[in-house]
């Protein structure tokens, strides 16, 4: 049987990686962009740091605006405070998960950003199920495009390579 707290767990796990990442990013790169249109560094940390929570709350209380208060608060961010953000997104991420009675993910209809409709369980491995390791990939290859070494297991363990 599927658990609830799976996705929770492998989610904060990807938030670990994320600041496992980020202390690999020298500060001269935070405003590195690939290209014109696309996100900084900086700005890539700083949508990070809400992109999960900030949809899931948004399923739990669609009328409260989460997302907006959510890009608020990453908006004054700064890089230094990436890695305290991370780890209360993953915190707020098992609390979620703590408090969501089992039935919900397979009988609350909730709405995504874009307006569509899904059950919620769906809904999260639609939208933030997917965003944090693709965002998370991103900033692994940021990384890996200025040279930073760095290997498969940095990546999907948050963890060094041994050789």
């Amino acid at each position: 049987m599927f658990q609830k707290q799976w996705l929770a767990e492998t989610m904060a796990k990807d938030c670990q990686t994320c600041v496992h990442l980020f202390h690999k990013i020298p500060e001269s790169l935070y405003g590195w962009r690939p290209s014109e249109s696309q996100r900084s560094v900086e700005e890539l940390l700083r949508y990070l740091s809400v992109c999960v929570i900030s949809a899931l709350k948004g399923f739990q209380e669609p009328d409260k605006g989460w997302r907006d208060q959510y890009l608020a608060l990453a908006k004054e961010m700064t890089p230094a405070q990436f890695p305290e953000r991370m780890e209360a997104q993953a915190q707020e991420i098992r609390d979620y998960f703590a408090q969501l009675p089992e039935e919900s993910l397979a009988t609350q209809e909730v709405k995504l950003p874009w307006g569509e409709t899904q059950i919620l369980g769906y809904a999260i491995l639609n939208a933030p199920a997917k965003w944090l390791p693709a965002y998370k990939m991103q900033l692994f290859l940021y990384a890996k495009q200025n040279g930073i070494k760095l290997g498969t297991p940095n990546l999907w363990r948050g963890t060094d390579p041994v050789n």
